[in-house]
């Protein structure tokens, strides 16, 4: 709930600006948490008391000084409601018939990065446990930092870089992504996997940035908070459904079947995203010749 209308009030924040800048913020804002977060959450349950409690305390302290500044930032929205009475809470999603097509190729895209970072952020510490004898919590939390520390930098150095050819990028250093990893496990090499996170991490912002700026620039004004959390809602169910998938087939076959597997769908997925655009991009020059 939260990203999804953070995104849409972000892009109406810097409208005015370039308009790469909203979703190359919005890209470095959520991976630069996601990097910290995965960090700080492991040296605390390393080597800090309590260590199934105090990353969520920690959260909590973070999420009421967040709440703070948010209650002082200027709302774009010009039709407010004056009390919570007035407010409705029924989520509103969907996308225009008029984009559908044209929202296919960023879901695909945004999907399948989702999908590669979500399997570093959560079997990360027990793939270097179980294959790389590397049990430190601390350790996982800087690979997993790594994969987004690399997202949130590469959001920022190509925010200049077209929508569309930074989603097109994103997906295809995806393919390469998923080699890399599925090379890592293979040789048993930390050295190998930490060049995956980084690898991944680019392509995921590529991917993301240039899928959610796509968004954007397609969604109606009007119903861009819809159109954004629709997107959003592809993007989190990459993160957790590929996920277990990859545990149920590790417990029925194995670790290794399960990374191959996940690299196997993403790529297809990737391809597809590359296949969508491009062909929707060729009809889209074609048809003024047409006319």
């Amino acid at each position: 709930m939260a990203s999804a209308a953070a995104a849409a009030w972000v892009v109406d924040l810097t409208r005015d600006r370039k308009e790469e800048r909203g979703a190359a913020i919005t890209t470095g804002a959520i991976f630069s948490g996601l990097g910290i977060a995965a960090l700080v959450s492991g040296i605390l349950a390393q080597y800090a008391p309590a260590p199934l409690q105090l990353p969520f305390i920690g959260y909590v302290v973070v999420l009421a000084i967040m709440a703070f500044f948010i209650a002082r930032t200027k709302d774009t929205v010009q039709n407010r409601v004056e009390s919570l009475n007035e407010a409705s809470l029924k989520p509103r999603i969907g996308v225009p018939r008029g984009i559908r097509a044209a929202f296919v190729s960023p879901a695909l895209t945004a999907f399948a990065a989702f999908a590669v970072s979500g399997f570093y952020a959560a079997l990360a510490p027990s793939l270097l446990r179980r294959v790389m004898d590397v049990s430190n919590l601390a350790v996982a939390g800087a690979v997993v930092c790594t994969l987004f520390v690399c997202a949130a930098i590469t959001a920022a150095a190509t925010s200049a870089l077209k929508a569309r050819t930074a989603m097109l990028s994103g997906a295809a250093m995806l393919i390469v992504a998923m080699a890399v990893l599925v090379l890592a496990q293979a040789l048993q090499s930390l050295a190998i996997l930490v060049i995956g996170a980084v690898v991944t991490g680019i392509a995921t912002a590529l991917g993301y940035r240039g899928s959610l700026q796509v968004i954007n620039e397609l969604a109606p004004k009007k119903q861009r908070a819809e159109v954004v959390s629709s997107f959003q809602i592809v993007c989190f169910t990459g993160t957790g459904i590929p996920v277990i998938g990859v545990g149920v087939i590790a417990s029925i076959w194995s670790p290794d079947v399960a990374t191959i597997s996940l690299a196997a769908v993403t790529s297809l997925l990737a391809l597809a995203a590359l296949a969508t655009e491009i062909s929707r991009g060729r009809k889209s020059r074609l048809q003024p010749a047409a006319r």
